[in-house]
C-alpha cells in the first residue's frame, strides 16, 4: 500500500497506534525528518534501482552466504558504563572514559566496508553507509555504539513477524527484495506475544514491502521515546513458491545502533 504523507498525522501516544511513514521529502534529510514523528516506528525512501545493479548482482551470484562480509564497529557517544556495588545489584558509572570516533572516523570506516565489493560499485554504497550513519548517530546522539555491516543472505533470515531490542537501524537492500514493514494497527500482537508463528499480521495488503535499494529507518524497542514496541518487521518471504528452488541471495547493508558492544 502507499502510506499517507507523514505530515498529516499528529502525535499520540497510543502505544499500538504506531505506522510505516514515506520520508517527508527523496532525500536522507527527508527520511532523518520524518524520523522525529512519535508515531513513525518506520520511515521508507524509494529511490528506484541502484545504477550498478547488474553488475552487483552477478557478483553476488559467486558470493556464500554470510552475515559477516564485512562489519565496522565505532563508539559514538560515551558509553554508559557501571559496576555493580554490594547492595542487591544497584550499580553506578565507573566514570572511565574512551575515545568517541567522529565523522572522519566515520567516513574511513564506510571507505573499509565497502573495500570487498566490485569496484565499480563501492562509491555508491560507500556514500549510502556514511549517510545512513550520520543520520542514526544525529537522530541518537547518546547511543554509544554503530556498528555497520554489509551481509549476503539467503537461507539464513528473520523470517517471523517481530521488533528489535536494539535501539534503531537504517537497512538498504540493494539485490533482491527489501524488508517488509508493517503498521502496529495490522499486527495481532495476542498471538505474537504468544509466540505463535501464523497469522501475525492476517491482512497481507496491510504489508509495506520495500522495493530494491530503497531505504528503510527502523525504530527499536529501545528507541527514545519510542510508544510500546519497535517497529514490526521481517525478511521478506522468499521461501513459497518458488519451485523447490532455493531463495535468491540479497546483498543487505545496516547501520545499527546499540547499548553495548556486539563484536568482540
Amino acid at each position: 500500500p502507499f502510506p499517507t504523507d507523514c505530515k498529516e498525522f499528529a502525535l499520540g501516544n497510543n502505544e499500538r497506534a504506531g505506522i510505516v511513514v514515506r520520508a517527508a521529502e527523496d532525500s536522507f534529510a527527508g527520511m532523518e525528518e520524518a524520523a522525529h514523528l512519535a508515531m513513525a516506528k518506520g520511515v521508507f525512501w524509494e529511490r528506484g534501482a541502484f545504477p550498478q545493479e547488474p553488475e552487483l548482482s552477478l557478483w553476488l551470484g559467486e558470493q556464500e552466504e554470510t552475515h559477516h562480509f564485512a562489519i565496522e564497529q565505532l563508539l559514538v557517544a560515551p558509553p554508559r558504563e557501571t559496576i555493580c556495588g554490594g547492595d542487591g545489584g544497584n550499580g553506578k558509572e565507573t566514570g572511565r572514559k574512551k575515545a568517541v570516533a567522529g565523522p572522519e572516523e566515520i567516513r574511513e570506516a564506510c571507505a573499509r566496508l565497502v573495500a570487498g565489493l566490485p569496484q565499480g560499485c563501492c562509491e555508491g554504497v560507500r556514500r549510502d553507509a556514511e549517510a545512513l550513519a550520520e543520520m542514526m548517530v544525529r537522530l541518537c546522539p547518546e547511543v554509544p555504539w554503530l556498528i555497520l555491516r554489509l551481509e549476503v543472505i539467503q537461507n539464513n533470515a528473520c523470517w517471523r513477524w517481530h521488533q528489535d531490542w536494539y535501539t534503531g537501524r537504517a537497512i538498504v537492500t540493494y539485490v533482491g527484495p527489501g524488508t517488509w514493514a508493517v503498521d502496529d494497527a495490522a499486527v495481532r500482537f495476542d498471538r505474537l506475544n504468544a509466540g505463535a508463528t501464523d497469522g501475525l499480521v492476517p491482512d497481507t495488503e496491510s504489508v509495506y514491502r520495500m522495493t530494491p535499494n530503497s531505504v528503510l529507518l527502523i525504530k527499536g524497542n529501545t528507541w527514545p521515546g519510542i510508544s510500546g514496541l519497535g517497529l514490526t518487521h521481517k525478511s521478506p518471504d522468499l521461501r513459497t513458491n518458488n519451485g523447490g528452488r532455493p531463495p535468491p541471495k540479497r546483498l543487505v547493508l545496516k547501520a545499527d545502533l546499540a547499548d553495548d558492544r556486539v563484536f568482540d
